[in-house]
């Protein structure tokens, strides 16, 4: 990575500007001339005359801003590379060759940028020096009407250039000045996402990644995971090839990169900030269709389409671009009633698309998909949500929450999603998984009429009605719990939400053991239930249990307080009490739960004063001795067996009273 003495400039905009167009109209001459730098870094480029990777360059405007350019290859056996150098583009630069015109390169260009979300556009009339003012003239009228007949892009610049003779360019590079104002922010995420477009290594420098910033702010030293799973750290930055010690949204970044090695990072991974995204096999998505190739309505005839165009069908098979990755992929219709089967061209639906691999997806990514064979672009659309299941019939009320998240409404949507997970969620979980600021989403919410949990680290969120239908499901399995189960007093907590939630699934997931405990608290302090030290029972059925219980926890601390030291098992006592082992183990768990009895070795259980007895004996026993004792002397003065001495010894040992030494015990210093 270079070296730059200026790292202070104040006149850094954040924005890339790409360009689109047809094969051999200009493109890589025009970037050459605006920036004086050679977007064509490849040797096969330069032999054949034509763009085939992306090129990169840096343009110094007039006020001195700067901002990265990214050159595309026009040809049509690279629009692959076209879509992965458009993604992240703030304004397009359109080049159309003044000889000859739109043509098919042109209008696919033009529909990648609609579907990529691109808004600004300028359109530069190249190679005006080699022909008549006339051609240049219809060449501008054909863009024109291009432009408004066919797509969304109003008010466009356009710009008649010669970049040999340097004609038209002081306008040009007025018209993306002015494009460049009218920016709107890059990025709504507090989190990195950088996908890459080029990896190589530099001899004592190692690994540099490069790509267009699409959300978040890199410093040096940040911490990044790679979507091959690999944790990096940032050791140097460069923005637009100068140094620098941060990188933000919508700039040309180059990383160097400390703890991966170069054939472990590749062209199409993403880095992103630890912990804020997961990758997805599965999303819904508002998918706009253009058409097949060969249709009336396709982009080869030009047209806005036909009632002849051969529609999308369920279940089509496609290349999906994302950014700079790409995977193959299968649409499915969603709907709520009938069955969708097909898409006119022209047509928008939502949709869930099915990849043959994972993708670091988040709402609001935009994509592509093209045909298999022949490869053509024939739509793309918008991530609404990632990580959903396989079902394609949803209810309404999905569809309105697609609808909040198709328009980009961030309130009503974080709100709208909590009432349909219905299960309890952060305000970071939302954001993440909705694709906004945690801090706005954690403001809507507090804002909001929906149900609180707090548990010692978050506050959770959840409807009502949510709420509620828990509550009654834990009475309820309380209650039936104890018909059940006549002699049991009680249930443990992780048991109990084993049965509220028998399924696995995200509503389960979100229960967790610490959101499920807060819940059980709340309603013992509200007297709905009893739950103490992790066990819960209900009010209404644990008195005759309670009264069960107390008779034979007296019975059991009788007989324990009487047998000393040499106390029986919990089969021994059950047998006795000609009670079953279960019911006695669990009101001897209850009785060291209150304390008054210890247990040592699983199954024995101690009368605390005697274990205290036995304590202050083997003391003033080791006081009086200048050596420590066996763990036979120990068990003679305590006049018990082995299985009872090697427990008590070792509790000795925990409480910090002894300390062993090879075969002696000695009081511990």
């Amino acid at each position: 990575m270079t070296q730059s003495a200026n790292n202070n400039s104040a006149t850094l905009p954040s924005f890339i500007l790409g360009t689109a167009g047809h094969i051999d109209h200009g493109k890589s001459t025009l970037v050459r001339t605006l920036t004086g730098t050679d977007p064509d870094r490849l040797a096969e480029e330069k032999r054949r005359g034509i763009t085939i990777e992306l090129g990169f360059a840096q343009l110094q405007l007039p006020s001195g801003s700067i901002c990265g350019v990214v050159d595309v290859p026009g040809h049509e056996r690279f629009v692959r590379h076209m879509v992965e150098g458009a993604t992240g583009v703030d304004v397009a630069l359109l080049v159309v060759a003044a000889d000859d015109g739109v043509m098919v390169q042109t209008r696919e260009h033009l529909a990648i940028l609609e579907l990529l979300g691109v808004r600004s556009l300028i359109v530069a009339v190249t190679k005006i020096d080699s022909v008549e003012p006339d051609l240049v003239e219809l060449a501008v009228l054909d863009v024109s009407e291009l432009l408004k007949n066919e797509t969304n892009f109003n008010d466009v610049d356009i710009v008649s250039v010669s970049a040999h003779t340097g004609e038209g360019i002081e306008a040009l590079l007025a018209a993306i000045e002015s494009a460049a104002v009218k920016i709107e922010s890059n990025s709504s995420s507090d989190f990195v996402r950088l996908p890459i477009d080029r990896v190589f290594s530099i001899e004592g420098a190692g690994t540099i990644a490069t790509g267009t910033l699409w959300d978040g702010v890199i410093q040096l030293e940040d911490q990044l995971l790679s979507s091959s799973g690999k944790l990096v750290r940032v050791r140097d930055i460069q923005v637009h090839g100068t140094k620098r010690s941060k990188a933000r949204s919508g700039q040309r970044v180059a990383l160097n990169l400390a703890g991966i090695k170069r054939e472990d990072i590749n062209r199409g991974d993403l880095l992103y900030t630890p912990g804020k995204l997961d990758g997805s096999a599965r999303f819904l998505a508002q998918l706009r269709y253009l058409g097949a190739p060969g249709d009336s309505s396709s982009l080869n005839a030009g047209s806005g389409g036909s009632a002849q165009a051969k529609p999308l069908k369920d279940g089509t098979g496609v290349v999906l671009h994302h950014g700079t990755n790409e995977a193959a992929a299968r649409i499915k219709f969603l709907f709520s009633e009938e069955r969708v089967t097909e898409l006119a061209a022209g047509d928008s639906a939502y949709v869930q698309v099915r990849l043959e691999k994972s993708l670091p997806l988040r709402y609001g990514d935009r994509f592509i998909i093209r045909s298999l064979s022949p490869a053509f672009t024939i739509g793309g659309g918008k991530v609404l949500l990632s990580d959903v299941g396989q079902r394609t019939k949803l209810e309404a009320a999905w569809f309105e929450l697609l609808d909040l998240l198709d328009k980009d409404k961030s309130d009503e949507t974080a709100k709208c999603y909590l009432e349909l997970f219905n299960a309890p969620l952060s305000s970071e979980e939302i954001a993440t998984k909705l694709g906004l600021r945690t801090a706005d989403v954690a403001r809507v919410l507090n804002q909001s009429d929906f149900a609180r949990l707090k548990t010692a680290k978050e506050t959770v969120y959840l409807s009502e009605k949510t709420l509620a239908d828990v509550r009654g499901s834990i009475e309820e399995i309380l209650l039936t719990y104890h018909k059940d189960h006549p002699q049991s007093l009680d249930i443990g907590q992780g048991a109990l939400r084993g049965l509220v939630f028998p399924y696995k699934g995200p509503r389960a997931t979100s229960w967790t053991e610490a959101r499920f405990e807060a819940l059980l608290t709340t309603m013992a302090d509200e007297n709905v239930i009893n739950f103490d030290k992790g066990k819960a029972s209900h009010p209404k059925s644990a008195s005759n249990v309670q009264a069960l219980h107390k008779k034979y926890a007296e019975q059991l601390l009788a007989d324990i307080h009487a047998q000393g030291l040499t106390v029986s098992s919990i089969t021994e006592h059950a047998e006795r009490l000609n009670q079953s082992r279960d019911f006695v183990a669990q009101i001897l768990g209850q009785l060291q739960r209150e304390e008054k009895l210890i247990r040592l070795a699983v199954e024995y259980h101690f009368s605390p004063e005697h274990i205290t007895s036995a304590q202050e004996a083997l003391v003033t026993e080791l006081k009086s001795r200048k050596e420590g004792m066996t763990a036979a002397e120990i068990r003679d003065l305590w006049q018990i067996s082995r299985k009872y001495a090697i427990p008590l010894l070792e509790y000795c040992d925990a409480q910090g009273i002894t300390q062993r030494e090879g075969d002696l015990r000695y009081l511990k210093d």
